[in-house]
């Protein structure tokens, strides 16, 4: 980790409730976050953690990210989850072992696009990464449509942490009016 990067991973861990990381592209950002979820699961493995991206295939990746940490630290094997169980096990749905999850029916780690939708959906903790891009922020009305999906987030999480990842595309970037 360079400085900037030991500051956001602070920050992640530390910061208020509602937060935001903004920085431009290759300050490793969606990788501290995956790191920073994967913590929260350690510590926390009844949270639900819910990823949104500009794009599912993009929210996909991030989610991979984080269930790759799972899977390739050894010490970590007996959170893995129990298929016969139930347990998901997929880069879309992914559980925690359901002795640490616990009974709920969210899954572990989720990911969806922002034009996609997640009703019925519910989080602990809500990462929207890079959710406003070129393409969908170019217009008033694209951008007006962004924070009015963004609004959303507080009915997924009622309680928990939402942390906004993102790289603002303009100087009206929607990111401005969270």
């Amino acid at each position: 980790l360079n400085a900037s990067q030991a500051d956001i991973l602070e920050y992640m861990l530390t910061g208020k409730k509602y937060r935001m990381v903004q920085a431009q592209r290759g300050q490793a950002k969606t990788t501290l976050a995956g790191i920073f979820a994967a913590f929260t699961l350690i510590h926390m493995p009844h949270y639900r953690i819910v990823i949104f991206s500009q794009t599912s295939k993009r929210a996909t990746e991030i989610s991979g990210w984080v269930v790759k940490i799972f899977k390739q630290l050894d010490f970590l094997e007996f959170m893995l989850p129990d298929r016969n169980a139930g347990d998901r096990d997929s880069t879309e749905a992914f559980d925690i072992h359901h002795v640490f999850k616990g009974g709920d029916k969210s899954p572990s780690v989720s990911c969806y696009s922002i034009t996609s939708g997640a009703q019925g959906a519910r989080a602990d903790l809500l990462i929207p990464d890079d959710i406003e891009s070129l393409q969908n922020s170019r217009t008033v009305t694209g951008r007006e449509w962004l924070e009015e999906q963004a609004k959303e987030f507080e009915s997924i999480n009622q309680h928990g942490d939402i942390l906004y990842l993102g790289t603002p595309q303009s100087m009206d970037s929607m990111y401005n009016n969270l």
